[in-house]
């Protein structure tokens, strides 16, 4: 069992990585659900808009927060928010990213790559939740580029103290 230290971060490395897979697929097919291709699925700890190329996926979980939903005396149930970002160079008109996927499409993309499943590559987590943000929100980092945006929360049971004695 893993230690609540780590997981955030492994949720967004497995949340980028899964993403990184539908993208390469789907770039390649020309199918326009994603519009990125995958070597433009970044996983950060904080956004700097110089860091990536447009259009982009961005996956963190900068001012995202974890939240303890309940557990045992050894375990707790934690949510780890992920936060994921289409980011594209043109403007957004209603439901369009210039160059890119309609904003439904890439919604529905992730919700249904990880809403109601386990996450893979990381056991502890048992389901996802996905969320759709507003289409605009001026306190989200690059908000100028960003189309659209989902939150994907990660529930997984994690070991309370790692300092408890393992008897």
């Amino acid at each position: 069992m893993a230690y609540t230290a780590d997981v955030h971060g492994r949720i967004r490395d497995a949340v980028a990585a899964a993403l990184r897979g539908v993208a390469e697929t789907m770039y390649a097919d020309g199918d326009g659900a994603f519009g990125v291709p995958a070597e433009q699925v970044y996983a950060v700890n904080k956004f700097v808009r110089t860091q990536v190329d447009l259009p982009a996926v961005v996956v963190s979980y900068e001012g995202l927060a974890e939240q303890v939903r309940g557990g045992t005396n050894r375990e707790d149930d934690v949510a780890y928010p992920v936060f994921v970002g289409l980011y594209v160079n043109g403007p957004v008109n209603n439901e369009t990213a210039a160059g890119g996927p309609t904003l439904t499409q890439f919604r529905d993309t992730v919700r249904g790559l990880f809403h109601n499943r386990r996450l893979a590559g990381v056991p502890e987590v048992y389901q996802c939740e996905v969320s759709p943000q507003p289409l605009v929100q001026e306190g989200l980092p690059g908000y100028e580029q960003l189309a659209t945006s989902v939150v994907v929360t990660a529930a997984a049971r994690v070991e309370r103290n790692p300092t408890w004695s393992k008897t």
